[in-house]
């Protein structure tokens, strides 16, 4: 280990305040509102856009103008929906955290009530959203039957041509039969044997036609149970898939909500991190933030809000004392005074020649020296 990396060490270990532990957890959280934003905006895209396509279609016209019409209108009204809910949520964090959650408080009542309402709707829109995002069983099942019916079909015309050959056969065989019989009749009754062979023709094809329905029937019944089985298959996969929808609605919705419990967790807590950040360095910097807020007034004074130039003669010390304590509300204004042309005469905005005091550099570089002023002394904090 060498020094620096020690000294590294060192701050991790010993410098574990408030705002040192949670800074970058606060940046992390507020960030992650913005994607929360995205995320309710793009759930509830689901919801709102069918339902503004379908009116636009409706009243105004169809085709891709109304499908660029309905997003452009969805987006903006879900991005301008949720830019109010993020102003109402700062609003209330703010007031919750300065007046240590009292809620007895009208104002907070009001802002609470609003942001309530707003955010149960926005968590419709994204639940709501999220639902029919991830509901995609009915199109899927749909998918299913158009294949399993196509597949029916396919089964049902390959048994068909069988079929009708036998069919076919049996037309045929009939057709024989007419003939014999037509025979029969036109054959003498004498001609026993004639007849008898005739008929015996008749008797062998009503045979082969009662073989070929059994065979058609055993087709029949072969097809409806390979069709039974299929649409047996289709119920399991369609009960599947929407046991699966459930399953896929309900992460959705879990993941919706999550993203509103960010968005809702996440701006109260860059509320309360900067206030409690603000209560921690208060006594620290609040006796230089006046000082240097007094000193940029004054300088403005004496500059004339910027007509002075460099190398030029400024006020009197004791007209300006007496200007200060009868127009300025400041307590002990004489020491405030010799305090701040001490401090300028340091930061080298003044000098002091014979018994008169000069500008020594222009009005904009006086003050961009007052503004770093506090940041002078916080160098000398770190001394131990």
């Amino acid at each position: 280990m060498n020094v620096e990396e020690y000294s590294k060490l060192r701050e991790k270990h010993k410098n574990r305040d408030f705002e040192v532990k949670n800074r970058s957890l606060n940046s992390w959280f507020f960030k992650s509102t913005f994607l929360g934003n995205i995320g309710s905006i793009f759930f509830a895209f689901f919801l709102v856009y069918p339902a503004l396509l379908k009116a636009i279609s409706a009243q105004m016209m169809e085709g891709n103008w109304a499908t660029v019409l309905a997003t452009t209108i969805t987006i903006i009204i879900l991005v301008v929906f949720e830019s109010v809910k993020r102003k109402l949520l700062a609003n209330l964090s703010k007031d919750l955290v300065v007046t240590d959650w009292n809620l007895k408080d009208r104002g907070v009542r009001w802002w609470l009530i609003l942001s309530c309402a707003i955010v149960l709707g926005s968590a419709y829109l994204s639940v709501s959203g999220a639902k029919k995002f991830s509901e995609t069983s009915k199109n899927r099942n749909l998918a299913i039957e158009n294949v399993v019916q196509v597949d029916i079909d396919s089964l049902t015309n390959v048994y068909n041509d069988r079929k009708s050959v036998l069919i076919l056969d049996n037309d045929q065989i009939r057709a024989d039969n007419a003939d014999l019989r037509q025979k029969i009749k036109d054959t003498p009754v004498g001609y026993i044997n004639t007849r008898k062979g005739l008929q015996d023709n008749i008797d062998a094809n009503l045979a082969a036609i009662d073989a070929n329905d059994a065979k058609i029937k055993e087709l029949d019944d072969e097809l409806s149970t390979k069709i039974s089985e299929m649409e047996t298959d289709q119920d399991e996969l369609i009960k599947k898939n929407i046991k699966d929808d459930t399953s896929i609605i309900l992460l959705f919705i879990l993941i919706s909500s999550v993203i509103e419990f960010i968005i809702v967790f996440g701006i109260w807590f860059r509320e309360y991190f900067d206030h409690h950040v603000f209560l921690i360095h208060q006594a620290k910097f609040e006796g230089i933030h006046l000082k240097k807020n007094r000193y940029l007034t004054l300088l403005k004074f004496i500059y004339k809000d910027g007509a002075l130039e460099k190398d030029e003669k400024i006020i009197g010390i004791v007209k300006l004392k007496e200007l200060v304590k009868n127009k300025g509300k400041v307590i002990s204004s004489s020491k405030l005074i010799d305090e701040f042309l001490g401090d300028m005469e340091l930061l080298g905005i003044l000098v002091m020649e014979g018994k008169r005091r000069f500008t020594v550099v222009s009005f904009e570089e006086a003050i961009k020296k007052v503004e770093k002023f506090d940041d002078s002394l916080r160098l000398l904090e770190n001394l131990e």
